[in-house]
């Protein structure tokens, strides 16, 4: 075993660069432990610091603040690193870019998808949009959020979310990602579903993508620290490719940052449209 190990330690030594992607996922301390195993490499972190870190980073928690930081964050805070900004797109077009667009990148995101006139539009083919506005939608859902054992949860909602999904014929069933910002909300939608849909935290949607998104917000009141989280509402609103539903209390999110920058260009109906 011991000469298995310093063969393989002398391995690492012969690393000369490593590329890690996803990198807003890598602790600080991770980091470092990568950065001794392989002395001489020269590392390249790509990744997205306005996305989640690794885990729920509680500035309150002291071993969090020590070893817990994302170590993208950190290199960026550097000023003696080479930064590239990447700012071309492929996951959508334009037009359904601009919500994390502008909540986030300053705009200066530019997508090089282009929505060509027989491109699909969901939503405006079920009629839930008209042809002048983007695939984008909110659904006022005007109450129903309680307090569950562990999180939020709104029954009104997810009777929303299936009487939404009946709109879509068959063949958009593979195409639909749920996203839920509560857990609670995750395991009673999950509950009434079954398996036939993708329903995620969005924490476990981080780094994937579907045609259409639904994002399931829950609270119809008494927003929170987490509910206003920036990285965590980037992440749940730049997954889709062509249609982003969002389901909430309309006066809720209009009123407050994050939301209220992300739903500028939104179509909004009531829940009894649908």
């Amino acid at each position: 075993v011991s000469v298995s190990s310093r063969s393989l330690s002398g391995q690492f030594w012969d690393v000369d660069r490593i590329i890690i992607d996803e990198a807003s996922l890598l602790t600080e301390a991770t980091f470092y432990c990568l950065v001794r195993c392989f002395p001489k490499a020269s590392f390249v972190l790509i990744g997205d610091d306005k996305q989640l870190p690794p885990f729920m980073y509680d500035h309150k928690v002291l071993g969090h603040q020590l070893a817990g930081k994302a170590a993208l964050t950190v290199a960026m805070r550097r000023k003696n690193l080479p930064i590239i900004q990447l700012v071309e797109v492929y996951r959508a077009p334009q037009q359904l870019v601009q919500p994390y667009n502008n909540l986030s990148y300053d705009g200066t995101l530019l997508s090089n998808k282009v929505l060509h006139k027989e491109s699909c539009r969901p939503l405006l083919e079920v009629g839930l949009v008209p042809e002048s506005r983007p695939d984008l939608l909110l659904v006022d859902i005007p109450s129903g959020h309680q307090k569950g054992n562990h999180s939020p949860y709104n029954e009104m909602e997810i009777d929303v979310v299936v009487s939404l999904l009946d709109v879509f014929p068959p063949p958009y069933h593979d195409d639909i990602m749920i996203i839920c910002l509560y857990k609670e909300q995750k395991t009673r939608l999950q509950m009434r579903l079954g398996p036939e849909y993708e329903i995620m935290t969005v924490d476990s949607s981080q780094g994937k993508e579907k045609p259409i998104v639904i994002v399931l917000t829950t609270r119809t009141d008494k927003e929170s620290e987490f509910f206003l989280d920036k990285n965590r509402c980037t992440v749940a609103v730049s997954r889709h490719q062509r249609s982003l539903i969002i389901l909430g209390n309309d006066s809720l999110l209009s009123s407050q940052l994050p939301w209220s920058k992300v739903l500028e260009d939104f179509t909004r109906i009531k829940s009894d449209q649908i």
